[in-house]
């Protein structure tokens, strides 16, 4: 798709540089605003100037303060929510501009395009939500939002991103007052610290943060690459093996030595390009499997000609609890690599959509309400966690960043 602005009006005069609508998902991350074309900026700041006289469009826009994601780097946005009956009919949409100017430097523009579904006659309620990434610092956010109709919505406030006291500690992932999309890889330049450790194997769970949900979500995806990330940024290392795995499919889905932070899109290419979603019968019926796949990627690094120093597992809580059988690493080397199992056990929340046409009442659509059990693990218990055990490992259960940070420090040797 071309990139460019065309038209006198908002809606619809700007591509972003992806080219492509973002559409809303129940319990989905903050969807992603991209970069504004930076060939069009003029008349995208025009926006923001003393508007001419414009129907209003009903709406609320609310910040979403910045917090620490999992990739170290702050995570903040907007929630706008519309009455849905401003949309009856087909062919409606809007687009919402976002001006991010740091307390000093200067501003950054950013684009989301929303195209809804067909609207019935209904009384519910819209939302959606845009987000971004932004290092230390204060920030002034001006936000646009303009309907197929021309009506317009603005609101403004200011967020401050910094690190409590035990998150000083990080190596920051972002330059101070700087902006980035969600989705932007971290910087892989070579690092300036030294290596902490010698050889490092990564061994990541690729699998749906939710133990109800049988697909991988965008967010979990970005998750996933982010905490492995932020891994390599805050434990340097000589020499990294990453393997990436699925117990259900019982398969390798990626496999690279000698790897580093720019191979981090590989490993979402690998990750997308399967359907966990579906698993063979075969492989379903072969119930000894994920064990036999868990105990030969152990056993790979136990007989490796030049065994790591250290192996962490990294991902949520698999569904297999099958325990692995007391002979399984029975040839161990001396010194034995120290193993570490960081499972991702998340506070898992509503993000409920009107959008889905459900018979919700506002109250209902809270975004913030806690899921009650059984949406919440009963306990961090499962075979890779019990395949730790067998070795005189540590699993650690992670919930929050700042948990993963603690994570990665109990991983780091003591020097």
């Amino acid at each position: 798709m071309k990139r460019g602005c065309t038209g006198t009006r908002i809606w619809r005069t700007c591509t972003t540089r992806r080219g492509i609508v973002l559409l809303i998902a129940a319990r989905s991350a903050l969807l992603a605003q991209s970069f504004a074309d930076p060939d069009h900026i003029a008349a995208i700041r025009k926006a923001f100037e003393s508007p001419p006289a414009a129907a209003p469009l009903e709406c609320e826009i609310t910040k979403v303060a910045p917090s620490l994601n999992f990739s170290f780097r702050f995570q903040g946005g907007y929630s706008m929510r519309v009455p849905l009956s401003q949309f009856q009919g087909t062919g409606h949409g809007w687009i919402v501009l976002l001006k991010v100017k740091p307390e000093t430097g200067e501003p950054v523009y950013l684009v989301h395009t929303f195209d809804l579904p067909d609207i019935p006659d209904t009384k519910l309620l819209g939302e959606v939500e845009g987000g971004f990434l932004a290092g230390e610092g204060k920030y002034h956010v001006q936000a646009v939002a303009e309907d197929d109709l021309h009506r317009v919505c603005r609101a403004q406030w200011d967020i401050d991103a910094k690190f409590n006291s035990s998150e000083r500690k990080l190596k920051p992932a972002m330059p101070p007052g700087s902006v980035a999309e969600i989705a932007s890889p971290m910087a892989s330049g070579p690092s300036s610290e030294a290596p902490k450790i010698s050889r490092l194997t990564i061994l990541l769970h690729a699998a749906p943060l939710s133990p109800r949900l049988s697909k991988l979500q965008a967010g979990d995806v970005l998750m996933l690459e982010g905490s492995l990330s932020a891994l390599l940024n805050q434990l340097p290392a000589q020499s990294v093996r990453l393997v990436v795995f699925n117990l259900e499919q019982q398969r390798v889905l990626l496999r690279q030595d000698g790897f580093t932070a720019a191979g981090i899109e590989d490993v979402a290419k690998a990750i997308n390009e399967i359907q966990l979603g579906l698993v063979d019968y075969k492989v379903l019926q072969n119930t000894a499997g994920p064990i036999e796949l868990l105990t030969n990627l152990i056993d790979a690094e136990l007989q490796a000609p030049e065994p790591p120093d250290e192996v962490v597992f990294l991902g949520p809580r698999a569904r297999t609890h099958l325990d692995i059988p007391k002979d399984a690493f029975g040839n161990r080397r001396t010194p034995m690599p120290r193993f570490y199992y960081v499972q991702y056990w998340p506070v898992l929340r509503v993000f409920a959509s009107a959008l889905s046409m459900r018979n919700a009442t506002p109250a209902e659509m809270s975004r913030t309400a806690p899921l009650p059990p059984p949406y919440t693990a009963p306990t961090p218990i499962d075979s890779i966690a019990l395949a730790i055990d067998r070795l005189k490992g540590n699993t650690i259960l992670v919930r929050t960043p700042g948990e993963f940070a603690d994570a990665i420090k109990r991983i780091t040797p003591k020097r």
